[in-house]
């Protein structure tokens, strides 16, 4: 794949099975994580990943937080330079292995927003080029088109007996986290998110016939035992309570998985309209 004049341009052809029909009742396993970067701690979990193939699991979900590129500036090394760009492709090369075997899944983070280093902040260039999620959206492709999402913001599919729905706990819902560091940039306004939430889960609980298990999957928890008060949500936490808990009860969503705050907390108390289980699983903190 690539330019047929140069070798050096060319790529091998890699395959993978994109996704199990909801048919298959065989077991299958997942790799699930978040919050993974470039940096020296990195370098032993994508050493193990990578070892991973096709039969040992059949996709890998990224619950946000992709390479860290905007943190970049702060290896003293690279503080005045550019090395957003750098950063990322450094980091995708490195997960080659694993990304041309399986389904690399993602969804948003709150450092997928923008470069903010001081060279993004002293360029409205480069500031306006890779704000508002520019990059990440540019470097994956998932399912929104297909599932009438907004670009890699949010989307959802099916896999096996599984539907998941990946949304955006950075954007487009009252409250949401604005992650702006730089002054050209205003990130956001992607479209109806919670109307899209809606007839996602609508659609996907009345097909529970053919895929019974609804999975709905965001960056920042819902819930945490470390942003919380009396077992009651706070700050940031209780607005994505209020802006998304409704909608996974009236539609009686089976698990949730976050990332975010670097602990694993598991919650799974009754509900009156049916409450599932939350996962909030401790990242790598592969920085």
């Amino acid at each position: 794949v690539g330019s047929r004049g140069d070798e050096k341009y060319t790529s091998d052809v890699s395959l993978f099975i994109t996704a199990l029909p909801a048919t298959d009742d065989s077991t299958f396993n997942v790799l699930i994580y978040g919050d993974l970067g470039d940096g020296e701690n990195s370098v032993d979990t994508i050493a193990a990943v990578n070892k991973l193939t096709s039969d040992d699991i059949v996709l890998v979900y990224h619950l946000g937080d992709i390479s860290y590129a905007d943190n970049d500036f702060l290896e003293v090394k690279q503080a005045a330079g550019f090395f957003y760009e750098e950063v990322y492709i450094k980091w995708m090369n490195s997960l080659m292995p694993l990304m041309s075997s399986v389904p690399y899944m993602v969804l948003v983070g709150n450092h997928e927003a923008e470069c903010h280093s001081p060279r993004c902040q002293a360029s409205r260039t480069k500031s306006k080029a890779l704000g508002n999620y520019t990059a990440y959206n540019t470097r994956f492709k998932m399912p929104y088109e297909e599932s009438g999402g907004a670009l890699n913001m949010w989307h959802s599919f099916d896999h096996g007996p599984i539907h998941f729905t990946s949304v955006s706990s950075e954007s487009d819902y009252p409250d949401a986290p604005a992650n702006v560091f730089t002054a050209w940039t205003d990130n956001g306004n992607f479209g109806d998110q919670l109307s899209w939430i809606e007839a996602d889960l609508k659609k996907a609980d009345a097909n529970r016939a053919n895929v019974p298990w609804i999975f709905v999957d965001m960056h920042r928890p819902i819930y945490s035992v470390l942003n919380s008060e009396n077992d009651v949500p706070i700050d940031h936490t209780s607005k994505i309570q209020a802006a998304f808990e409704d909608l996974l009860l009236k539609y009686k969503v089976d698990v949730v998985l976050t990332m975010k705050i670097w602990v694993l907390d598991v919650e799974g108390e009754s509900h009156d309209a049916g409450m599932g289980v939350y996962f909030e699983l401790g990242p790598d903190r592969s920085r």
